[in-house]
């Protein structure tokens, strides 16, 4: 169903926009993350901005894939003010554990011949992190599963070997089942685990 769903109209987005905003506003919250699947967030957001309607300051991310379009973003507008801030892109180690797509170590424990699977497989992850790293952009990156993070890690630490310096934040978005070691790791590393508690 979802294919024939014609996309919303800028009209739409914006309505739905202020909706959010107004929602954030009246429970205290004044700043957000999107973590945005594609660019239609980014401009329903340069839209409210430009207009002076922004009631939420948002950071708003890319998908990793799109690493060289954001870059180019940030070369030409920068990187935002206090309402609106760019820089940041998502990438998607694996799925979820309620769909068994979590890259687990180990099986479930309800199907013993499945212990899910990457959505993107680290060489790849790998290469497009230490591309977009090099471009100066903030890589925030969604692992799940035990083997999904621990690989995650190796990915952030061969970044750091690739391009040198410090102080990137490096992002787990959910960083949701860790073994003990990869807790470790995280603090050395100064990694942020960016967790979202039900």
């Amino acid at each position: 169903v979802a294919q024939v769903i014609p996309p919303a109209t800028a009209e739409q987005e914006d309505t739905a926009l202020a909706a959010a905003m107004s929602y954030l506003a009246s429970h205290g919250v004044t700043t957000v993350h999107d973590m945005s699947y594609d660019w239609a967030g980014l401009a329903t957001y340069r839209r409210a901005h430009a207009t002076n309607k922004l009631k939420t300051r948002i950071y708003a991310s890319v998908p990793i894939f799109d690493w060289k379009r954001m870059s180019a973003e940030v070369e030409q507008h920068g990187r935002g003010d206090l309402w609106l801030r760019i820089g940041g892109v998502k990438g998607f180690m694996d799925g979820s554990l309620g769909s068994h797509t979590a890259a687990m170590f180990e099986p479930f424990s309800d199907t013993p011949d499945d212990s899910g699977f990457f959505l993107t497989e680290p060489a790849a992850m790998q290469e497009m992190a230490v591309a977009a790293d090099k471009a100066d952009l903030q890589l925030n990156i969604h692992a799940i599963g035990t083997l999904a993070n621990a690989e995650l890690l190796d990915i952030f630490a061969a970044v750091g070997a690739a391009n040198g310096g410090q102080g990137r934040r490096f992002r787990i978005e959910h960083a949701q089942h860790l073994r003990p070691q990869e807790i470790e790791r995280i603090a050395a590393m100064e990694i942020i685990p960016s967790v979202q508690p039900y």
